[in-house]
């Protein structure tokens, strides 16, 4: 095993996760088509796990128990959708991404 994958190994586990793409458009806003998800738009935050907060990522509340995380596609107006099920959330909240590669090897 190399120092990278000894590294990677050593981070807790990625929560398991729906992906799902959204389209709004003229009379069905995004918050729209998130509260029709159960999604509680109120609680919008900034910090995200799984997308990346740096892209414009933000993550919800759900009603079930839940965590969302939306992040907007900068040219063709479409989202991408992640949303960690109940029985994930706890997962979720220990969850931390490693550094990709290029940075570990950087020092």
């Amino acid at each position: 095993m190399s120092g990278y994958e000894s590294y990677v190994s050593s981070f807790p586990d990625k929560p398991e996760y729906t992906r799902e793409v959204l389209y709004p458009y003229y009379g069905h806003s995004l918050y729209t088509m998130l509260r029709k998800r159960g999604i509680k738009v109120e609680t919008e935050n900034n910090c995200t796990k799984i997308l990346s907060s740096c892209d414009g990522a933000k993550s919800y509340q759900m009603s079930d128990g839940g965590i969302a995380e939306v992040m907007p596609d900068q040219y063709s107006g479409e989202y991408v959708l992640i949303v960690i099920h109940p029985d994930q959330a706890s997962v979720y909240r220990k969850y931390q991404a490693p550094l990709p590669f290029w940075a570990y090897s950087m020092g």
